[in-house]
Order: structure tokens, then C-alpha cells, then sequence
């Protein structure tokens, strides 16, 4: 089972986000619905929206760009793009108010009950804290997922440039998606892409910045209209670099 949220743990990697002079590298930051890009994860998915019951799964996976002998953890943004203002389906923050589906989204860095396409980089003993944010970095069609996650220092563990690693699974309940109170937009067009993936070591060391990608940081949802996807590089021939995709919303 994973342990309760280590909030010592989390600071850290939080802090080590603020030191100076990250290292930055190429490496992997990846996503996949149902599991990481190694284990089959798609690209593309289409919300069943005549249910109100199950998840939908992203999975964060990642290469390192170079070996860490003690990783201890991760952080990441994810930045969510629809074909329209974000709908109140989309709507899962829990504060200042509480969107039409608080609470619909979550984060788990728990991979022992699978999907088992990639290593386990934590081994069950994960932490993890979790930010939904409406609205933000691009103004209403956008929102942004934080996600952090960290073990003690005790058992910092070794990651591979060879290895692709399970990161996170970010859990999005289909709660509210048909029928009495219903929140509308379930089937918008949206685009998910990393904006931002770190590997962490104990203080004083700096963070790890992963500077590219294995081309696989985008997934869309519901996306129907391949001649207009909903983010740049969302089809394949058109696909920019990620730093170039990166420089147009940061």
C-alpha cells in the first residue's frame, strides 16, 4: 500500500525545484491513456460519455537522461487544452469554489496493481500531492495538473537512461458525465501535453530537467477533426519539436 502523503518528503522535491542551475537534458517525459508508451498506452481516446462510472487513466512515464544512482522524486505539469472555454465537466477544482465535478480527478504513484507496461519507479511507497488549475497558463480553454511525488531519503532508488518508468497515474472519474446532474462538456476535443517534468536527488543536488521528449508528449481526447487538432504537434506530420511546441504557451 502506498504510505499517507510524506509532506517532508514532498517539500523536498519542492524545494530542490527552486535551486539554482538545474541540470537539463534530453531524456523521455510521456504520456499514455491506460498505460505508459512501452506497455501499449494510446495516443488517442474516446470518452465513453453514456456512463457515469470508471476513470479514465493518464499515465506519466519517463526515460532519464542520464543515470541517477538516487532519485527520491518527480515533478510535473501537465497543461490541458479544449476546443472551447473549459466545460463544466472539466471543472474538477476543489477551491476558492468547488467546480461541477470537485474531487473527479486524482493522482496515484501506486503502480503494484498495475498497468504493468513499464518499471515501477517507486515501488509502492510513493507519496503524492495533486493541483488541478482552471484557467491557467492560457486563459479559459486551459487548465493545468501539478503533480508531485517522493519517497524518503532512505530509499532513494537508481533510474536508467535505458529504462522507461512509470511516473504517475492521474485517475479522471466519468463521475457526473450522463443523465440528472450532469455536468455538460464530456465530449469537448482536449489535448493534454507536458509542459514540465523534473527528477529530483536529495539536496543539495540539482534537479533534473527533461529538455525533450520521445515524441510521445501529447495525448488528445475525443479528437475528431485531424486537420484541426486541438494543440500544435497533436498530428504527427505536423509535429514541431517539443521545445518549439513548449515556446508558444509558456
Amino acid at each position: 500500500m502506498p504510505r499517507p502523503l510524506a509532506t517532508l518528503a514532498l517539500a523536498g522535491v519542492l524545494m530542490a525545484a527552486a535551486l539554482p542551475s538545474p541540470c537539463r537534458a534530453a531524456g523521455e517525459a510521456n504520456l499514455g491513456w491506460n498505460d505508459c508508451v512501452s506497455g501499449g498506452g494510446l495516443s488517442d481516446l474516446v470518452n465513453d460519455c453514456t456512463i457515469n462510472t470508471g476513470f479514465l487513466s493518464l499515465i506519466v512515464s519517463f526515460r532519464p537522461p542520464v543515470q541517477l544512482d538516487s532519485m527520491v522524486g518527480m515533478y510535473g505539469k501537465i497543461v490541458l487544452i479544449t476546443d472551447q472555454i473549459l466545460p463544466p465537466w472539466w471543472h474538477m477544482e476543489t477551491s476558492p469554489t468547488a467546480g461541477c465535478r470537485a474531487h473527479a480527478m486524482n493522482s496515484s504513484f501506486d503502480f503494484t496493481i498495475g498497468p504493468y507496461g513499464c518499471v515501477d519507479a517507486w515501488q509502492g511507497q510513493g507519496s503524492q500531492g495533486f493541483v488541478f488549475e482552471p484557467g491557467i497558463p492560457f486563459g479559459p480553454a486551459s487548465a493545468r495538473i501539478r503533480i508531485v511525488g517522493a519517497v524518503p531519503a532512505v530509499e532513494q532508488f537508481p533510474v536508467s537512461p535505458q529504462t522507461e518508468y512509470a511516473g504517475a497515474n492521474i485517475h479522471i472519474s466519468r463521475l457526473k458525465s450522463t443523465g440528472t446532474g450532469s455536468c455538460p462538456g464530456c465530449n469537448a476535443q482536449v489535448c493534454l501535453y507536458i509542459s514540465y517534468l523534473e527528477l529530483d536527488e536529495p539536496a543539495p543536488a540539482p534537479p533534473v530537467i527533461i529538455s525533450d521528449s520521445g515524441g510521445h508528449e501529447f495525448v488528445t481526447l475525443n479528437y475528431m477533426n485531424p486537420s484541426a487538432p486541438p494543440c500544435p504537434g497533436a498530428v504527427p506530420t505536423r509535429r514541431p519539436t517539443w521545445g518549439a511546441v513548449k515556446a508558444l504557451y509558456r
